[in-house]
């Protein structure tokens, strides 16, 4: 208890200290105090200390490593997002250990996420001969993967593999799939396909989550049919999940193409009445809105609650809606202090009195 707390607080020498104390007087320490120094050191970054103690604790045989002080190993070299460290991530076959589907699964997942499709495909097919079976883990990490790489083919070719194993997917992984159809929703009928995906998975029992319905909205918007997009909005809600901006930036953006303005301020007022943070994004769309109208005087006061969020896009919007209500001299005044603070603007902005 008192090397946990020593390693809660960060102070690893003493951790140590007490440890090197233990040796000498013969006692052995099991298998989770070490566990627990090595997870110490992983959580302050000293990699190398975390490998040197490992590699101690084998040779003078401290204790016998097991699969769970593998897994802590190979789970904190891999989430150092580093490659060069997460490469040092122990091949357990040789110290005696086997290593269980968990870790398969973290190196599958690390080398997907990275991007190194040739080894994760690699890796699971040694997986498989060495008779583990693989889940809907590690299905999942090559299925976005190959995703993240556009080679929407050999996610199929998963996809379809995944299936004749007789495992059913999980909602993580509907969500990736549903995700990346729907963003694709003008081509091969990605939006059939994300909706498809979305009954299956209500079928099966399964929860959809925010991302599910973010997915199905945002596929919906871009096809216009704003008013579908809104039917899952109400419909999400109705289920008791509460939206994220992100579900209002996208129902709110495509309201303003359309120039329906007062849905907008409506799902503002609906985002400050439930407490949901309005991002930049969501205050750039309501800003084009009450330029596009003419309601200056609610721009002006809004610029005032984006405050330190503004961005570049947000100050080219302020730009050109006040050369459309002919304040020149204002928009001018503001270009003028933005370029002695160094801040790039669009070409837009630059021309915004031209139009």
């Amino acid at each position: 208890m008192v090397i946990y707390s020593y390693c809660l607080k960060g102070e690893l020498i003493m951790a140590l200290s007490i440890l090197r104390g233990m040796l000498k007087r013969g006692f052995v320490p099991d298998v989770v105090t070490f566990i627990t120094l090595i997870d110490g050191f992983f959580r302050q970054e000293e990699y190398g200390q975390a490998q040197e103690l490992f590699g101690k604790i084998f040779k003078r045989k401290l204790c016998v490593p097991n699969v769970i002080m593998c897994e802590t190993i190979i789970d904190r070299l891999l989430k150092a997002e580093n490659r060069k460290i997460a490469m040092l991530a122990l091949d357990m076959e040789n110290i005696g250990i086997k290593a269980n589907i968990i870790i398969h699964n973290s190196k599958i997942n690390y080398m997907c996420r990275h991007k190194m499709m040739d080894e994760a495909l690699a890796h699971f097919r040694d997986m498989i001969q060495k008779g583990i079976a693989a889940n809907a883990v590690a299905f999942g990490s090559l299925i976005h993967g190959f995703l993240l790489l556009g080679k929407s083919d050999m996610a199929r070719i998963v996809w379809k593999e995944m299936v004749s194993y007789g495992i059913k997917p999980n909602v993580p992984m509907y969500n990736i799939i549903m995700d990346w159809v729907s963003r694709d929703a003008l081509r091969e009928n990605g939006q059939e396909i994300a909706v498809k995906l979305f009954e299956t998975m209500v079928e099966q029992g399964k929860s959809p989550t925010l991302i599910s319905y973010n997915s199905l909205m945002y596929g919906y918007s871009i096809q216009g049919e704003v008013r579908e997009a809104r039917r899952i909005f109400d419909s999400m809600v109705a289920k008791g999940i509460e939206p994220h901006a992100w579900s209002y930036n996208t129902l709110m953006g495509w309201y303003f193409l359309v120039s329906n303005h007062e849905e907008d301020l409506q799902l503002f007022e609906d985002m400050q009445v439930k407490c949901v943070t309005a991002t930049v994004s969501t205050l750039n769309i309501l800003l084009q809105g009450l330029f596009e109208y003419d309601l200056i005087d609610q721009a002006k006061e809004l610029s005032k609650e984006i405050g330190t969020q503004a961005d570049v896009f947000t100050y080219s919007v302020f730009m050109k809606g006040l050369c459309k209500v002919e304040e020149i001299d204002n928009a001018m005044d503001m270009l003028h202090k933005l370029e002695i603070k160094g801040v790039e603007i669009f070409t837009l902005s630059r021309k915004s009195w031209l139009v």
